[in-house]
């Protein structure tokens, strides 16, 4: 944990998904908060991947699982023959090589209804080859078999490299490889139970996405339906050791027909409170479909929109846009479906159906298959706490109010004469300072796998002396020896006085009261007065003036 303290945190441009290319010749193009649909020289087969440089949001390359395209749409050397699928439902992932900025791992899944005998595979792409433009250089690399079509990746704790991440049917188990700088431990994978009742002879349960929340302490994989069992799976996942552990089951609620639905689409909202997800059926234009959200807080489900049998919507893949909005592949439409405001709650997330028109291109099921836990959020943590002190008896009091989540904490509060108490492991705590004087307080803070910390002063002093009592004469004697309106302790400053008579009119005011008003002239009456001091004090009462 100590250790970990000192770890700098480095904020990186995240350009890397500004160019998006899927289905049909369809690419999307982010910029300056606003989006435009475009069209790329060679169609890609299905579902896609592409990487943009991280610094430009130049587009890289793109792949379909059988194909590597540079990025003028020509299919790169040695990008031919892929071991992919362009109609699995993930069927490439493109992730950046930890050791070198550029050179990035290509993954592929092989189509579970072509017999999926190709499994999962990786290649390398070196893009300072081939003037530019890329070439393959390690190719078709196996992992396994026995695969669904099912690939994800999520951001190592440490940051140093990956986690790739699929689900074996007929294991009935997730594995996760690590890729670090000096590449993937292939022999070692670390395998979990999914917890899902079983494989299916029908192929529909391995088609659908698995995918990472943005902060990669979730994933939720789509499944089909089997026994009934008419629900997504959430998970909880590890950052640090790989392992996932089953958290829940999401339902499809308010499905028509529960024994021809198969889960496809899943993504999480960018602040990781929702998740929305989609379940299709068949493949026709006229067939059911429909989106949800599922609040992980409140585990309420939303129907967002559900189709009638003379809509055409077929609601497929969801991804977030790195405008923080989500977009939903509606493939019976020449329109992206856009929900505006994500980590909103039910119909507050604003869902457009007729979000960005791609015509005259078409859609299918797929938009590109990002890492959504590229770059964990854990990079923009910022530690802040703020304190009081009770100057009586020295007493500090402080208060964490950093901008995320945190997790643990550690405090110095620069005291080293008080021994054991100079630190504190509490979120909120407490000192006392035994001496007055300048001292630096240290507090780390520890969220997820960000590690950060701030400094400040505190200043202990005396207590300044009380300010003495205001003592307000209430009688005057007209013809006594003391005749002018003297208020004892009346601070120096801009104190503002009026004086009213019974009437309520005004016969004396003074912006800046030199403290020696004479009522001698005045008839025996009794009078008002309305006193505010410069500090902001205001006093009101009554001056009986006698003979």
């Amino acid at each position: 944990m100590l250790l970990l303290f000192f770890y700098c945190n480095t904020s990186l441009a995240q350009k890397q998904y500004q160019s998006w290319v899927f289905m049909d010749s369809c690419s999307l193009v982010f910029s300056n908060d606003q989006v435009v649909a475009n069209t790329i020289p060679n169609p890609v087969q299905g579902c896609s991947a592409m990487i943009c440089n991280k610094h430009t949001g130049q587009l890289l390359f793109y792949s379909d699982g059988q194909s590597a395209y540079d990025r003028n749409g020509n299919v790169m050397p040695n990008g031919a023959s892929l071991k992919g699928c362009g109609i699995s439902s993930q069927g490439a992932l493109i992730v950046p090589d930890p050791a070198d900025d550029s050179t990035y791992y290509l993954f592929t899944t092989d189509c579970i209804h072509a017999g999926g005998y190709n499994g999962l595979n990786y290649n390398v792409v070196n893009m300072r080859l081939n003037g530019g433009l890329g070439d393959i250089t390690k190719k078709n690399i196996f992992l396994c078999d026995n695969l669904s079509e099912k690939v994800t990746a999520v951001r190592a704790c440490s940051f140093d490299g990956f986690w790739i991440i699929t689900y074996v049917d007929s294991l009935r188990d997730f594995f996760a490889w690590r890729l670090t700088a000096n590449g993937i431990a292939t022999s070692s994978p670390v395998i979990s139970p999914s917890g899902f009742p079983g494989y299916s002879s029908n192929l529909i349960n391995d088609v659908g996405f698995l995918t990472a929340s943005p902060n990669g302490n979730l994933l939720m994989a789509a499944y089909g339906e089997i026994a009934n069992d008419t629900c997504n799976y959430l998970y909880n996942f590890n950052k640090t050791t790989g392992a996932i552990s089953f958290l829940m089951k999401v339902p499809w609620d308010n499905v028509v027909n529960h024994t021809v639905q198969a889960g496809f689409g899943v993504c999480f909202s960018p602040d990781n409170s929702k998740v929305y997800f989609t379940n299709i059926r068949g493949t026709g234009d006229s067939e059911f479909t429909t989106i949800f959200q599922f609040d992980l807080n409140t585990k309420i489900i939303t129907s967002l929109y559900k189709k009638t049998n003379a809509d055409t919507a077929l609601f497929a893949a969801i991804e977030i846009g790195p405008d923080n909005r989500v977009y939903v592949a509606n493939s019976a439409r020449h329109y992206v479906v856009i929900i505006n405001n994500p980590n909103s709650t039910g119909l507050a997330c604003n869902f457009n159906v007729n979000g960005i028109s791609v015509n005259p291109n078409r859609l299918f099921w797929d938009l590109p298959n990002n890492i959504d836990a590229l770059y964990y959020p854990d990079t923009l943590f910022k530690p802040g706490f703020t304190y009081t002190v009770n100057c009586a008896d020295s007493t500090v009091t402080f208060t964490d109010n950093s901008n995320l989540s945190t997790q643990e904490w550690w405090w110095s509060f620069g005291d080293s004469a008080s021994g054991g108490n100079n630190h504190s492991k509490e979120q909120n705590p407490t000192h006392n300072y035994t001496k007055k004087g300048i001292y630096t307080v240290s507090m780390w803070a520890y969220e997820g796998c960000a590690v950060d910390s701030i400094i400040k002063t505190v200043t202990i002093s005396n207590c300044p002396p009380p300010a003495p009592q205001l003592i307000i004469p209430t009688i005057i004697y007209s013809s006594g020896n003391q005749t002018k309106w003297h208020i004892i302790n009346l601070p120096q400053g801009n104190n503002i006085v009026t004086l009213y008579d019974e009437l309520g009119q005004v016969i004396y005011k003074s912006l800046n009261y030199p403290n020696d008003y004479d009522m001698r002239n005045l008839p025996p009456a009794m009078y008002f007065y309305r006193l505010t001091l410069e500090s902001g004090q205001v006093y009101i009462g009554k001056i009986i003036l006698v003979k």
